[in-house]
């Protein structure tokens, strides 16, 4: 929705808010879904912020609402939020949020379809049936397996050409990966180390500003059983939670509950999966060098 100047004020004033918050109450799901409001004009923009404040204060957490400044660099941030996928031209930020969505979307897509739809095949859904899982949920879940394939090709020289060998190395939605660990995880993998880890994909779509607690109780399922726990989630959920996400694991980190290790990966379509640190310091670089 595009607020520019011009005689709008009006127009902005009239606007009742427990209205425009019963029609996003309306369209509310628990899928992910944005509304962008763009206003180049100061004061339009302060008067819609305050009724934006009142909206998200009423909203019982199911509204988030994220303030942005055109400062240039719109395509790279764009980027960032969606796991880095091209873009062409130069675009204002909805433009280029929009169309970074749509190839986020693609190419986790292309991802089920690549090497005769290999990774998607030997991805299982969810123990409890298809109902019991988002669509992105399991697309991320895929684009883990076919990442990890992809590491122990380069990493170890392990060929993984045929379902079989996938299954075998690569285990989503298996129990009894040994004697202690009684949860199924999304995805498994024995490292060269002789050690499991699991790659758990969180989403948070749906879930408030609370969200983080429901990662906190998946690392805390695994207390006792010395496994390492990466948490994969997507890049644009990561960035909504990202305060709470580095205060969660400094936290855990403290005083890890019986694990080998933490660590919090997002998409990145150039290098497979990134940790949380290393999108903090891309993030970092990119506000910094918008703001410069």
């Amino acid at each position: 929705m595009d607020y520019e100047e011009g005689g709008k004020h009006p127009w902005v004033d009239s606007i009742d808010a427990d209205k425009l918050g019963d029609r996003l109450e309306e369209l509310y799901a628990s899928d992910i879904g944005f509304v962008i409001f763009r206003a180049s004009d100061d004061q339009v923009y302060t008067k819609f912020d305050e009724k934006l404040r009142g909206l998200e204060a009423r909203s019982n957490k199911r509204v988030r609402v994220v303030r942005l400044e055109a400062k240039g660099g719109t395509e790279r941030l764009a980027q960032l939020m969606w796991g880095n996928p091209p873009l062409r031209g130069e675009l204002v930020f909805d433009a280029a949020f929009n169309g970074a969505k749509q190839e986020f979307e693609r190419l986790l897509k292309e991802c089920e379809r690549e090497e005769g739809g290999l990774f998607m095949l030997a991805t299982a859904r969810h123990r409890l049936g298809a109902g019991e899982e988002s669509d992105l949920h399991y697309a991320l879940k895929v684009y883990t397996v076919r990442t990890l394939v992809r590491w122990l090709r380069e990493g170890s020289g392990e060929q993984l050409g045929s379902l079989s060998e996938v299954r075998n190395r690569v285990l989503t939605e298996e129990g009894k990966l040994n004697q202690s660990l009684s949860v199924v995880p999304d995805v498994a993998v024995c490292n060269p180390q002789g050690h499991w880890e699991v790659f758990e994909v969180e989403t948070l779509f749906g879930e408030g500003r609370n969200g983080v607690k429901k990662i906190q109780e998946t690392i805390e399922k695994y207390a006792s059983t010395g496994v390492y726990v990466n948490i994969v989630m997507d890049p644009f959920g990561l960035l909504l939670h990202l305060h709470e996400v580095v205060q969660l694991v400094k936290e855990i980190r403290k005083d890890p509950p019986g694990i080998r290790g933490l660590e919090f990966y997002t998409v990145d379509f150039e290098k497979g999966l990134i940790k949380l640190q290393e999108f903090v310091k891309w993030l970092k670089g990119e506000l910094e060098g918008s703001a410069g």
